[in-house]
């Protein structure tokens, strides 16, 4: 790279960052007491929150309000992705999948096939995703699904 276009570059980069380290977070009132422990936004408005006891909390103004919904389990939920505001799914312990296509108003216990603990997960569409977790005998695994 060429010493004018590195030196037209670094302003650029220096810009960039500044802005993003300007940027503010500040607290917002969830209205329960149970830990939680994963969060999905699928734009500025729609997000759900999971976590202790089967907690499921949906959004759909940025977190001003949070609306508790029924999970139907009480084991910890520790992920939860949305690829829109209507389709998504939370994890937790013990393998436990419940997937939703109606913004959270309806969860659906799934057939688990990873009997440990899934912390994380993200699908990239209403059917591809990937999951990560903890095994119960010791390791780590890594799914992937479609």
């Amino acid at each position: 790279m060429s010493l004018i276009k590195l030196f037209l570059l670094i302003p650029v980069l220096l810009i960039g960052l500044s802005s993003s380290a300007n940027a503010q977070w500040y607290s917002q009132t969830s209205g329960t007491t149970s830990r939680l422990s994963g969060v999905s936004f699928t734009d500025a408005n729609n997000g759900t929150a999971v976590g202790e006891g089967g907690t499921i909390l949906r959004t759909i103004n940025g977190g001003m309000n949070w609306i508790p919904q029924t999970s139907g389990t009480s084991w910890w939920l520790h992920g939860v992705s949305f690829t829109d505001p209507d389709n998504g799914t939370a994890v937790g312990d013990l393998g436990t999948i419940l997937k939703t296509t109606n913004g959270g108003t309806d969860w659906i216990f799934q057939q688990g096939v990873l009997p440990k603990s899934i912390l994380s997960i993200h699908f990239t569409d209403e059917n591809n995703g990937c999951a990560a977790g903890v095994a119960y005998i010791g390791g780590n695994y890594l799914s992937f699904f479609n």
